[in-house]
């Protein structure tokens, strides 16, 4: 968990006020929620009722939560209720947290259902920040969101396998250790 929450900080560092965000769900992600409120002038478009709920009640903060099928185990919403609900909005970041960063597969989750809904917040955003521990680099998990490309930024801990980490740029992604 520490990991997860140094990960998180150096993530949201690199959202400003003012900035339009896509959050999907995660332990990951949830963290970046909670370093987020050092920001102000946010809007936050979520399938994740966790991070919902915690930036929900900011002042300055304009939460949505895309309503749709949920997973109570999980926490999260999905299916093409939330898929149609991305395509009203348009975000100068999506922030995903995952369960795969492979140099060949590209990044992947457990969930099938939620790698169409984190796959459109892509589609939709100018920009993907991952939020990945070192432990997912390299591994491959069910369902495939999306190949590696250029824009993407990766933001890992230095506990990361240099080799993996240096396919990973190969591909274009920009890689931030914090």
């Amino acid at each position: 968990m520490d990991l997860k929450k140094v990960i998180a900080s150096k993530a949201a560092s690199m959202i400003q006020d003012g900035d339009t965000l896509f959050i999907n769900s995660g332990t990951t992600t949830y963290f970046t929620a909670v370093e987020l409120k050092q920001r102000k002038n946010i809007n936050v478009v979520t399938n994740s009722v966790s991070v919902a709920v915690e930036l929900g009640g900011l002042p300055t903060f304009r939460v949505i939560l895309l309503g749709g099928d949920i997973n109570a185990q999980y926490s999260f919403t999905y299916g093409e209720d939330v898929k149609d609900q991305i395509l009203h909005y348009r975000a100068i970041w999506t922030i995903l947290s995952v369960d795969g960063v492979n140099p060949g597969s590209g990044i992947t989750t457990y969930h099938a259902e939620e790698s169409v809904i984190a796959r459109t917040m892509m589609e939709r955003s100018e920009r993907t920040i991952i939020v990945a521990d070192s432990t997912k680099l390299g591994g491959e998990s069910f369902s495939r969101i999306s190949p590696l490309y250029s824009g993407m930024i990766l933001v890992t801990d230095h506990g990361a396998d240099q080799k993996i980490v240096d396919q990973i740029t190969g591909a274009g992604v920009e890689t931030v250790f914090a």
